[in-house]
């Protein structure tokens, strides 16, 4: 699985990119994918946080409004890709 010091990189990268934008898209997916990280080092309140989050920012975007909606559902899991 991915280390700390990879999800801490990208964390910091999706909130730079919230601070530096106004575009609804790349906010909704910082969020989204903001959920999922903290999804992944298994903290749902925060991941929580995160999608309700892109789920206001996306409410005119049908694909990032169906993903955040997704991440409140249940915790994101990583598709396996077959070898």
């Amino acid at each position: 699985m991915f280390g700390r010091f990879f999800f801490a990189g990208a964390r910091d990268y999706f909130q730079h990119a919230l601070g530096a934008t106004k575009e609804p898209k790349v906010i909704a997916w910082s969020h989204i994918y903001l959920g999922r990280i903290f999804d992944l080092q298994e903290d749902r309140e925060a991941a929580i946080d995160q999608y309700r989050a892109a789920v206001t920012a996306g409410s005119g975007l049908p694909e990032a409004k169906a993903a955040a909606e997704l991440g409140l559902q249940k915790p994101y899991e990583p598709t396996r890709r077959s070898q």
